[in-house]
């Protein structure tokens, strides 16, 4: 039962984003609200992609364990890429069929770039070319420094 549900956990986080994408790109275009602000669509199409490729990345590493090795690391980034381009493709066309929402190619290239730099990034933590760890301790730091002896996140 435990081993079962060990299978089952790291599709959660996948299954979720996936979920908001496709009902978000479910509603009516004149039901969403945009704030004015200039690029926001593109922006949020880079961070939900982005969390999609970040979903992606965890459920491979739980199913593949040879994306563990130095080789599978790219591999767990083009198949996150993959994944995300072709839900991106599969996105905007089923947004050809909600009212007052169209297709835009200027999406699936926010959703390719917000998928990339996740992607890149976990390359370069995983070859360790990015330490994140140290760098979350002098973020930390600083703000503990900041508080007076209070860690505040």
């Amino acid at each position: 039962m435990i081993k079962a549900l060990n299978r089952i956990i790291p599709l959660v986080p996948l299954i979720t984003v996936m979920g908001t994408i496709f009902y978000l790109s479910h509603q009516p275009g004149d039901s969403l609200y945009m704030p004015s602000i200039f690029l926001f669509d593109k922006l949020a199409h880079m961070a939900i992609y982005a969390l999609l490729a970040a979903a992606v990345l965890y459920a491979s590493y739980s199913f593949y364990p040879q994306f563990k090795k130095d080789e599978g690391k790219v591999m767990a980034s083009l198949l996150a890429m993959t994944v995300c381009i072709l839900y991106g493709i599969g996105d905007e066309f089923h947004q050809s069929f909600i009212p007052d929402r169209f297709v835009s190619f200027g999406d699936v290239v926010a959703d390719v770039m917000g998928a990339a730099a996740v992607c890149v990034v976990w390359i370069l933590w995983k070859k360790r070319i990015i330490p994140i760890s140290t760098l979350l301790l002098k973020v930390c730091h600083k703000k503990q420094e900041k508080g007076k002896g209070v860690l505040k996140l």
